[in-house]
């Protein structure tokens, strides 16, 4: 053995104490950032997507004006699906939906909600979502977020890792004027879908949505578009 390792081990022997307290802290401390990694992955994720059904938006007249301006009304529809990918369990505590409005002019509001997004939050819808079929019958789409008062069953909100829910979540907007109606680019509009779970974990995506007419829409829900008249 060389003299250099003869004196690394007799400094070993002689600060004993000091060698023991930087082992116990550097160990203390790869225990931390371990225990600091596993819980950061140990979360949530849901993963959105919309099913075939009633997804669209609608702007309509309520045949009021305010000034010059005419009144309306906007609501959305959404067929949503959310399936948990991540890697520990949670409930869905609420929703949100974002659109763009459709004004051209720089000013604040630009600034706010074009660049930005006007945001609306779920709605009671007055009736259940369906379509009638050829044969006479009809075809019911279940609720995420609202009891039916047809179907059985509604969505599960608490989704375990790899489970999936799924439902109609409707928003409504009150009347308004002006640009304040979502911005359509050949036929649709832009909508973001934010939903927050129980740890307080924000999901995003967004879908371009097609805009339909009043009537198109209530092919689907005789009573959309009324729940600012009867709340």
């Amino acid at each position: 053995m060389n003299a250099d390792g003869r004196n690394l081990i007799r400094l070993c022997n002689d600060n004993g104490g000091f060698v023991s307290v930087v082992i116990f802290v550097a160990t203390l401390a790869i225990a931390w950032v371990s225990g600091l990694f596993r819980l950061l992955r140990h979360r949530p994720r849901f993963v959105l997507s919309i099913l075939t059904g009633p997804n669209f938006a609608c702007t309509y007249p309520t045949g009021q004006k305010l000034g010059e301006y005419d009144v309306n009304r906007t609501f959305f529809a959404l067929y949503l699906n959310i399936t948990n990918r991540g890697s520990a369990a949670a409930a869905i505590e609420s929703a949100r939906l974002g659109y763009k409005w459709a004004i051209n002019k720089l000013n604040w509001y630009f600034v706010r909600y074009v660049l930005g997004w006007s945001w609306l939050h779920p709605m009671i819808s007055m009736m259940d979502f369906h379509y009638t079929l050829k044969s006479g019958g009809a075809k019911f789409y279940p609720f995420l977020m609202q009891r039916s008062t047809i179907m059985p069953a509604d969505g599960d909100l608490y989704l375990p890792v790899g489970k999936s829910t799924h439902g109609m979540i409707y928003f409504e907007q009150r009347d308004a004027w002006g640009g304040c109606q979502p911005l359509v680019i050949k036929g649709r509009t832009l909508a973001k879908i934010r939903v927050i779970d129980s740890f307080g974990g924000s999901h995003v995506r967004k879908f371009w949505l097609p805009v339909v007419t009043l009537a198109e829409a209530r092919k689907y829900n005789p009573a959309i578009g009324t729940t600012h008249d009867e709340i």
